[in-house]
């Protein structure tokens, strides 16, 4: 049964048809709407203008400050899930793009050092997951497979 009332229910249900029209109406935007939609991205860039540096900006400016005397740079990694992986490979490489390593080949080492050095690694799946045959190689082909 809905937790909602019959009311909220509609309402509920109507905004998402309105949604879904708007919706199917603005992917061919008039010029109403590239007007609206750039009002509305140079309001959120004079929000932005008015709230000063985020934190995250503060932290990295803090960090490359840090960093500077030692000649070392910050290097962003994107966030897709292979991001372990490319930043090894990254360091790996130490900046020569010539020798520069794949993620899926830092996954494949990963996973093949985890299976020659499983009694390492066992106790840290076991305290995961429930115990069952085969539980170290479907992780390790997990690794190795992701992506």
């Amino acid at each position: 049964m809905c937790p909602l009332s019959s009311t909220a229910w509609r309402t509920a249900t109507s905004s998402c048809v309105r949604m879904t029209r708007s919706s199917a109406a603005s992917q061919q935007p008039g010029k109403e709407e590239e007007e609206e939609e750039r009002e509305r991205e140079r309001r959120i860039g004079e929000t932005r203008a008015k709230a000063g540096p985020s934190l995250r900006e503060e932290e990295l400016k803090r960090l490359s400050a840090a960093l500077a005397p030692h000649e070392l740079r910050l290097h962003e990694i994107a966030a897709d899930g292979h991001c372990l992986y490319r930043s090894i490979a990254h360091q790996l490489a130490a900046g020569d793009e010539a020798s520069a390593l794949d993620f899926r080949h830092c996954r494949r080492l990963a996973a093949e050092y985890i299976r020659s050095h499983a009694d390492d690694f066992l106790p840290f799946l076991l305290a995961e997951h429930d115990f069952s045959d085969g539980l170290l190689e479907s992780y390790c082909s997990q690794v190795r497979g992701w992506g």
